[in-house]
């Protein structure tokens, strides 16, 4: 994978900075990281106004086989406690640098009540309150987000929302929330009407 980002960038400036290739990321697909059948499925239709950003609030990974573990430790917290359809996301970000496919860029999230009909939803796999994503997995990030847009999955012109946006929680974490409010296409406050919001 290339590198990118500067030696002494922080990582809001790199995330703020850098320009992506199409190809310069890597996605492991459900099949690869060993995903359950989901029960049912919603159809999303692109472009999303929306992306919403999120920490799974566990554990962070580093490897390939550490983060498919904690992808399907995720899924299985969804379907099995929380009674939904699938896992959650429709991707999530290791620390290693890869994607993870969750329920993909056409298959309607449950990862904020109230806005999944209108975003995609990603999830940094950790816990950021104290202490950021890495580098690493703030380029995959981005790189995700400018896929969508490329491909037309995300709209030209999204608002970015970090969690605690749209619902009483701490999600993604202060110091990654930090991070967020600075992007380009973050806003304060959500611009779409809410349903059924906890």
């Amino acid at each position: 994978m290339r590198a990118l980002g500067r030696r002494g960038e922080s990582p809001l400036a790199t995330m703020l900075t850098i320009c992506i290739a199409q190809d310069d990321f890597e996605v492991v697909n459900r099949e690869e990281w060993g995903a359950r059948s989901p029960n049912e499925t919603t159809t999303l239709t692109p472009p999303q106004p929306l992306v919403i950003i999120h920490h799974t609030n566990w554990n962070s990974c580093w490897t390939l086989e550490q983060c498919k573990s904690e992808v399907r430790k995720v899924q299985d917290f969804h379907m099995d406690v929380r009674n939904w359809w699938d896992i959650g996301y429709n991707f999530l970000v290791g620390e290693d640098g890869r994607a993870y496919e969750g329920r993909g860029w056409t298959t309607e999230g449950a990862h904020a009540e109230g806005y999944n009909n209108c975003s995609i939803g990603i999830s940094v796999m950790g816990t950021f309150e104290d202490a950021a994503p890495n580098i690493t997995a703030l380029h995959t990030l981005q790189k995700i987000i400018t896929f969508g847009v490329t491909e037309g999955f995300i709209d030209l012109n999204y608002t970015l929302y970090g969690h605690r946006q749209t619902g009483p929680t701490d999600c993604p974490g202060q110091t990654f929330y930090n991070i967020l409010q600075n992007g380009s296409h973050w806003k304060e406050n959500p611009n779409h009407n809410a349903t059924n919001v906890y």
